[in-house]
């Protein structure tokens, strides 16, 4: 497990550093162009609702688990030098964040797996910041979230007669889906493709609708 833990810096002052301060709106550094990565904008969603910016403070120490599948390549993005992406999103959003070691899951050799733990709300922002983190701004009328949910909680994001998910379809005009067969065993993979922002809003209302389901 790729984990930092760091503490926080204690300080005298507010002397000026080079690297951004948690809370500013980044999450991260973009190494080849020497400057701070921007974190993902707010979002509209259908109802002009928009995801939260940050999670409860003690989200970490409990919550519901969602899992993530990214590109293998875009792992370092993420992570951040020294673990300091992980650690920003974390403080930001009020969640517990692993990001795999390949070894970790085999099966998925140009993937890693991503473990988020915390609230509703903290969930919902660090997808959104993962998944801005790990698609450079080039891709992002094409981004591709893939998460793993167990097959028993599958039916609340599909819904009766699939009304749930033509709902999330329509509402935020993205393809989703959810695989019949088992990705692992007791697992099946849910996918939104398309632009950004409407991409985030899937997985906004995705895990909306696990969370109302109780499960």
């Amino acid at each position: 497990v790729e984990m930092e833990h760091a503490n926080n810096p204690a300080g005298n002052g507010a002397a000026k550093r080079s690297a951004p301060p948690v809370g500013e709106e980044n999450v991260g550094w973009d190494q080849e162009a020497k400057r701070p990565r921007t974190a993902a904008p707010q979002l509209p969603l259908a109802g002009g609702a928009s995801p939260p910016q940050q999670g409860p403070r003690d989200g970490h120490q409990g919550g519901k688990e969602t899992t993530m599948l990214v590109p293998a390549q875009s792992a370092g993005a993420i992570i951040g030098k020294q673990g300091s992406g992980l650690k920003l999103i974390r403080e930001r959003c009020g969640v517990h964040l692993e990001v795999l070691q390949q070894d970790k899951a085999p099966q998925w050799p140009n993937e890693r797996v991503v473990i988020l733990k915390g609230s509703l709300s903290g969930r919902q922002a660090a997808v959104a910041a993962v998944v801005h983190a790990a698609f450079p701004l080039e891709q992002h009328d094409a981004v591709d979230l893939r998460l793993l949910v167990s097959s028993s909680d599958a039916g609340a994001v599909i819904g009766r007669q699939g009304g749930n998910l033509k709902a999330i379809r329509e509402r935020c005009q993205v393809g989703v889906q959810v695989d019949k067969n088992e990705i692992r065993p007791g697992e099946r993979l849910v996918t939104a493709n398309g632009a950004l922002p409407a991409v985030l809003a899937a997985s906004h209302l995705i895990l909306e609708s696990l969370e109302a389901s109780g499960k």
